[in-house]
């Protein structure tokens, strides 16, 4: 039986943002979860060579409500000589997903070194996800602000 992987990294989302911690483990090419806890909400982003290739929402039970992958195909290779077909660019499970962890600015985290998802998609490069997930959020807050502002 295997053990658990450790908590390599763990500290609170109001001094270190969520976008801050996948730079970090970006740059370090690291492997394994980063669990996202606020206001009883759990948010599990799994990283390959530093690179997101699924994401998870679910209870802070551990009840998993939401998983996604980068392509929705798993981590094994088709011995078939027909490719699959390319992933999209910015797949919309993955991408709302840590969104919306993004926005969370309470609780906690911490990181699993060698943690796998059940499945994993294509590695979509974190800086990427970070800005259109950013950029996304912004025109959120800017349509708000500019109908209050009516």
């Amino acid at each position: 039986m295997s053990a658990r992987p450790q908590a390599s990294l763990q500290g609170d989302l109001a001094r270190f943002a969520p976008e801050i911690v996948l730079q970090i483990l970006a740059l370090v090419r690291a492997d394994g979860v980063l669990v996202l806890q606020s206001a009883g909400a759990r948010g599990e982003v799994f990283l390959r060579g530093g690179k997101i290739v699924a994401a998870q929402l679910g209870s802070g039970r551990g009840q998993r409500r939401r998983a996604a992958t980068t392509s929705g195909a798993g981590r094994g290779r088709s011995r078939s000589a027909v490719a699959p077909p390319e992933p999209p660019a910015l797949p919309e499970p993955v991408r709302d997903t840590v969104a919306q962890v993004l926005a969370w600015r309470q609780g906690g985290f911490s990181f699993r070194h060698g943690a796998t998802a059940e499945v994993e998609g294509a590695p979509l490069e974190v800086e990427g996800l970070l800005l259109e997930c950013m950029t996304q959020m912004d025109r959120v807050r800017g349509g708000v602000a500019g109908e209050q502002g009516r």
